[in-house]
């Protein structure tokens, strides 16, 4: 039995199948013909272009059109004229060979992605080294192995999957896959969702572990994979997939609904997303709107600022696209885990406390004032909702209020057109969910940000293991900040919604609403759970329970009452 990260849901039993690539050992080595060594370079971008678009007129029927953008920005990272231009100059300047001038500057952008705590940020480190490699093994003269080509039912196993092999999975053959390395947010991992594979991931060492062609079994819930499995438990999980089909099918009902109770009290279920890309995994599921749309990677997708004109166009397609549903937009929240590599970023000794979100932006506003005015010229075409991060004081929040009424004053006097908007903040310090009440009559809205939340109210880190114990979404200090948070809301009649991960899971979701709060923005692929699990209570129980809840005193006592009461 192997623990890993669940990935995609799901169940899986097959043979498996070892991936093991060729390991390319990049050394430098100092060249005498540069041009020689950039031509190479050219045609192995040049190949490696053409193989990508090999790949999405292949997989045009597999996929629909946002998905395939996928090989687009692949090809675009191939040709991108700031990595180029770098490469070559190491070929020319520093007369480095080819490989290990391309390795150089893309595993710059690369350590920097994985040095950030957004996982789906994190995540686009997997794409920048999977063009590299294909680029490197062109020019190496590398065969470049191709999943297509599996003709039985089989559980991948590998170090690690990248994106341009997971688009050639084969679902009717690939039945699982593990990996060694890889996050929750990875496109393999969202293509993995989409096509329903169970996938789990960070399995260590697996490759030595398991053997080819023992049939395995792989719980894309738990994230295990069961090697060597009895027949008693082969034959229990057959069972499980023929319920979890059934399941699934039930879950389909849910999409075209909206977030009710069994006894048709409504709430608002919005999405969380990250790019414009992502608006095609909805899937035509019904939604109220966008509850956060991080705008980092608008900023970290390019190697300099992006201009008032780029960010506008982004955030016109992303209005359009809800049609005057609410969409809130969260302003740049960098520094700290996520610097740019073209900023320049003191170091800090503690960056999740120290020079980030609102607190960089009000000291940069030149960068401050190129993102509102982009906003604000995009108010014209949908619901608007201006989010402000990491709001520890009222000072900061009424700082950047009035540095928005200001540029909006000024467009206005440019004779640029500014419809009406919104203007709110998360809740994700602890000083703000206490000082809710002083906010409120300030704000148009809240968004709680559970995750920042739980990391401070906790004093822990989320990202070191060690601490995993602290990391408590239902410790009842987060309940109560909550809690304070939404009753001076209410007060005001300032709307209030969760946008952290606590909403995403039905249990804790359950209790939000318990609390008061009235709209859940979720990641797309928990929608249909949530509305699922919600429908079969009335507002009655849900208050029931959140009322129990709340005199408990640890988040194990929790737990233990709320998984009994949805057994």
């Amino acid at each position: 039995m192997l623990k890993g990260i669940a990935v995609s849901e799901g169940y899986a039993i097959a043979p498996i199948l070892k991936i093991k690539e060729y390991e390319m050992n990049i050394i430098p080595s100092k060249i005498n013909n540069p041009e020689k060594e950039i031509h190479k370079y050219e045609e192995a971008i040049a190949k490696s272009v053409d193989q990508l678009n090999e790949l999405k007129t292949k997989y045009a029927n597999k996929f629909d059109d946002n998905m395939l953008s996928l090989f687009d920005a692949h090809v675009t990272m191939c040709q991108d004229i700031d990595v180029v231009s770098k490469v070559k100059d190491l070929i020319t300047k520093e007369k480095y060979n080819l490989t290990y001038a391309l390795s150089t500057v893309v595993n710059e952008y690369i350590e920097m992605f994985n040095q950030m705590d957004d996982d789906y940020l994190k995540s686009r480190a997997v794409d920048l080294k999977d063009v590299s490699s294909r680029i490197i093994k062109n020019a190496l003269g590398l065969q470049i192995i191709d999943f297509a080509k599996i003709n039985k039912e089989v559980i991948l196993a590998i170090h690690e999957l990248t994106p341009s092999q997971a688009t050639q999975l084969d679902p009717k053959y690939i039945k699982g896959f593990v990996s060694e390395v890889g996050g929750t947010t990875s496109h393999s991992a969202i293509v993995a969702k989409l096509l329903k594979i169970p996938a789990v991931f960070g399995i260590t060492d697996v490759l030595n572990k398991v053997s080819d062609d023992e049939t395995v079994i792989i719980d894309g819930f738990k994230g295990m994979l069961y090697d060597q499995p009895s027949d008693a438990l082969i034959a229990s999980y057959k069972t499980k997939i023929k319920t979890y089909e059934r399941d699934l099918e039930s879950l389909q009902t849910y999409k075209s609904k909206s977030l009710l109770t069994k006894d048709l009290n409504r709430f608002d279920i919005l999405v969380n997303l990250g790019s414009t890309d992502e608006i095609k995994y909805l899937n035509d599921d019904k939604v109220d709107g966008i509850g956060l749309f991080r705008t980092e990677l608008l900023f970290l997708e390019k190697h300099r600022m992006p201009t008032v004109e780029e960010q506008f166009e982004a955030y016109k397609k992303l209005l359009l696209s809800f049609e005057g549903q609410p969409v809130t937009i969260r302003t740049l929240d960098i520094g700290g885990d996520k610097p740019l590599p073209y900023f320049n970023h003191d170091k800090e000794f503690n960056p999740s406390l120290g020079y980030r979100g609102i607190r960089l932006l009000l000291n940069q506003k030149t960068l401050f004032k190129t993102q509102i005015t982009a906003l604000l010229r995009a108010s014209v075409y949908g619901h608007l909702k201006i989010m402000f991060p990491m709001i520890s004081t009222y000072e900061e929040f009424m700082e950047a209020k009035e540095f928005t009424k200001k540029v909006e004053k000024e467009l206005i006097q440019e004779g640029v057109e500014v419809s009406s908007y919104e203007l709110g903040m998360m809740i994700e310090v602890p000083s703000a969910a206490i000082l809710a009440d002083i906010l409120a009559p300030e704000c148009d809205f809240f968004s709680i940000g559970t995750n920042d939340l739980i990391q401070y109210t906790l004093a822990t880190d989320r990202l070191n293991p060690k601490l995993n114990y602290l990391y408590q979404p239902f410790n009842p200090a987060i309940l109560k900040l909550i809690k304070t948070t939404v009753d001076a809301a209410n007060k005001f009649n300032t709307s209030i919604s969760v946008c952290g991960e606590t909403a995403s899971h039905p249990l804790s979701a359950m209790i939000l609403l318990g609390l008061g709060v009235k709209q859940l923005s979720v990641t797309p692929n928990a929608l249909l759970e949530i509305k699922s699990f919600i429908s079969a209570k009335t507002m009655d129980e849900i208050n029931e329970i959140t009322e129990h809840v709340m005199k408990l005193k640890t988040q194990k006592e929790i737990l233990d009452y709320i998984e009994k009461i949805a057994a």
